[in-house]
């Protein structure tokens, strides 16, 4: 599926956990890639669980619940306490 979507040269990119069960040297390879495309112009979302690649590779991130909840840098946006309000506003909302 991700080698179509490259295929097709679009302007954007959403990619749906695309790289999860990835391994670690093919993931280095994908993240460069979005580099590249990037650098020309290629819109990409990357969506994924895996908070600590989150912070060491990527430069944006954007936090959603429902929603969008946030949108900056990964220090920023995956600190403890903007994690632990992201987070408890769902147990509470499932608690009620």
């Amino acid at each position: 599926m991700l080698a179509r979507a490259l295929a097709q040269e679009a302007d954007v990119l959403l990619l749906d956990e695309a790289l999860s069960g990835v391994d670690a040297v093919h993931t280095d390879e994908l993240i460069t890639l979005f580099g590249n495309l990037a650098a020309t112009g290629t819109s990409i979302l990357v969506s994924t669980h895996d908070l600590s690649l989150v912070r060491s590779r990527f430069t944006r991130c954007l936090t959603v619940n429902k929603r969008l909840v946030g949108d900056g840098h990964p220090s920023a946006e995956l600190a403890d306490n903007k994690l632990e309000q992201l987070f408890s506003s769902t147990t509470q909302e499932e608690v009620l």
